[in-house]
């Protein structure tokens, strides 16, 4: 089940796939189309000669011409999508490109105008004159009139698409929307009474390493297979990789305590429940989301940039992510069924993810009054959201960086005096909720 997720995954990104579905059906719709014309009477294509092309050489010049327009107009999209591919690479981030390889305008696109010009060469091929036997599939030319027309239509949305898809705001956008959804499906709870994270014990001295059988970050952990496995077998797991985190093959990713060693086909189900790829994916993987958001804000902070206007963008749609983790139960350490410990897990905090979304970038901000306060008003605005003491007072303490950013970093009197009233402010009103 691993491996088939592993494949569906490849597959979803790749620029071959869907294109490759939309020529098979072209395929289909042309033989399709050619065996109907077969079954309708010619008297009925006879009475509509300005629909329906009765000659052969007519047959041929309108599926040569809308066949050879739609292959140079592919060509052009090809085009066209690597040059934005290469832009948003070296203008945004490298780790964007994996969204603009998922769209599936972008691939349907190709796949379209790749299956007109199969389509027309598949009709093209049945129209025939052989010592007086003329064949010309009237009806499946119409179709390959309608498929032109379409193709164009197509080709006025990709323009406009593209020209969507390749603005800062956009590309925030997406990464925000697929990361809020991957932090609804991980952390549905709302966070209630504080919970202490799981306690193990290191001196236990029955916990059996299991290695990782693959080499790469581990793109989802099969939870349900791995508490059975547990389950069955009167296991105790403890992970040591968790979404999102690089394993190397042989390197132990998780350990089981059991009064025998598993044996080679136990753990080898066991690593099987850790899927991996080349890289990764907002899935199980909130963090990578807010990785994304702040690639994109450091390259907008770089003196090469300058571009302050995106990477505010980018801490806004970070603490849109981050309100709504404020008061979500990120997780406990320990998973069980029937009150019986199974599975210790590994993953990151809510302190760790705000760290992840605000910590880099406050440090290419600095000298930046403008980017300084957006972070000390996001600091307040996820304040806001939560009552608990341990996140206020990680908040607190990313307002206390901020505040010495400012006392160490901006000159100006103007500035400096508003942003030192604003943090103090924030900071003295943390400082009250934690006494």
């Amino acid at each position: 089940m691993s491996r088939v997720f592993q494949i569906w995954a490849d597959l979803r990104g790749s620029f071959w796939f869907l294109p490759s579905l939309i020529i098979a059906g072209s395929i289909a719709l042309a033989v399709g189309l050619v065996e109907l014309d077969i079954l309708v009477d010619s008297d009925v294509i006879n009475r509509w000669p300005r629909v329906f092309v009765a000659s052969p050489d007519g047959a041929r010049s309108v599926l040569g011409t809308i066949a050879g327009s739609m292959v140079t107009v592919a060509g052009v999209v090809f085009s066209i999508t690597l040059v934005v591919l290469s832009l948003a690479s070296s203008q945004y981030s490298s780790r964007v490109l994996r969204n603009f390889m998922l769209d599936r305008v972008n691939q349907s696109v190709l796949g379209i105008f790749l299956g007109i010009f199969v389509y027309c060469l598949v009709v093209l091929r049945i129209v025939r004159t052989v010592e007086g036997d003329e064949f010309v599939p009237s009806i499946a030319i119409l179709g390959g009139l309608v498929l032109g027309v379409f193709g164009i239509c197509v080709l006025i949305y990709y323009i406009h698409h593209i020209s969507r898809s390749i603005q800062a705001s956009q590309i925030v956008a997406v990464v925000y929307r697929e990361t809020l959804r991957s932090v609804e499906s991980l952390f549905p709870e709302d966070l209630g009474d504080e919970e202490p994270r799981g306690d193990t014990d290191e001196a236990e001295p029955e916990w059996h390493a299991i290695p990782a059988i693959t080499t790469g970050y581990v793109r989802r952990l099969a939870g349900e297979s791995l508490l059975e496995l547990a389950s069955k077998n009167n296991w105790v797991v403890r992970l040591k990789v968790a979404p999102g985190t690089f394993v190397t093959e042989e390197v132990p990713a998780m350990e089981v305590l059991a009064k025998e060693p598993p044996t080679t086909e136990q753990a080898d189900a066991l690593a099987r429940t850790i899927i991996t790829g080349r890289q990764r994916t907002t899935e199980q993987d909130a963090g990578f989301g807010i990785r994304q958001l702040v690639d994109v804000a450091l390259r907008a902070l770089s003196p090469g940039t300058n571009d302050t206007t995106t990477a505010i963008m980018c801490v806004d749609y970070l603490t849109a992510l981050m309100c709504q983790l404020a008061n979500r139960r990120i997780g406990s350490d320990l998973r069980g069924k029937d009150d019986k410990l199974l599975v210790i897990a590994y993953g990151p905090t809510f302190e760790d993810l705000l760290d992840d979304a605000f910590h880099q970038v406050r440090e290419s901000g600095e000298g930046n009054a403008a980017m300084l306060l957006h972070l000390l008003r996001s600091v307040e605005s996820i304040a806001g959201q939560t009552k608990s003491k341990t996140r206020r007072a990680a908040l607190l303490k990313h307002a206390n960086s901020v505040s010495e950013a400012v006392k160490r970093t901006i000159e100006a009197p103007i500035d400096s005096e508003r942003l030192r009233e604003a943090a103090d402010r924030i900071i003295a009103d943390l400082e009250t909720a934690q006494a």
